[in-house]
């Protein structure tokens, strides 16, 4: 019996959950036999027996929240995947990608101006004054 309880503590390790539920399975049917043999004692039988129930619960907890681990997975898989049809059952078309337009070139600015001239300096323009005249 304590290599059927090493069978189940080794694959409960090793993260085999149905292995080890088999391997529980196994240890009860030698306990029974053990029992009804009279190898194991009534009271002996119970604390056992009442050890693996307590193990059997622990190991059915853990693939309960596998499978619901596993189940959350696969529906967050399926939420990201694109859609492949829509609500009427009709296939989607891909949308063709659009052309860009061209960037407008900017506007060439204008080449400066200079300071703003009073009217009477404009009209002076180009008139300049001789050389050695005040």
């Amino acid at each position: 019996m304590q290599i059927r309880v090493l069978n189940v503590s080794q694959a409960a390790a090793e993260n085999r959950l149905d292995g080890a539920l088999a391997a529980l399975d196994a240890l009860e049917k030698d306990l029974e036999s053990a029992a009804g043999g009279g190898l194991v004692s009534a009271s002996r039988y119970r604390d056992i027996e009442a050890a693996l129930t307590a193990v059997r619960a622990e190991i059915s907890r853990h693939i309960e929240a596998q499978a619901a681990a596993a189940s959350t997975a696969k529906a967050a898989a399926v939420a990201a995947e694109p859609p492949t049809a829509d609500a009427s059952g009709a296939q989607s078309q891909p949308v063709p990608p659009q052309p860009e337009e061209p960037a407008a070139a900017p506007a060439p600015e204008s080449a400066p101006q200079g300071p703003e001239l009073p009217d009477a300096a404009k009209d002076s323009k180009g008139k300049a004054k001789g050389t050695g005249k005040p």
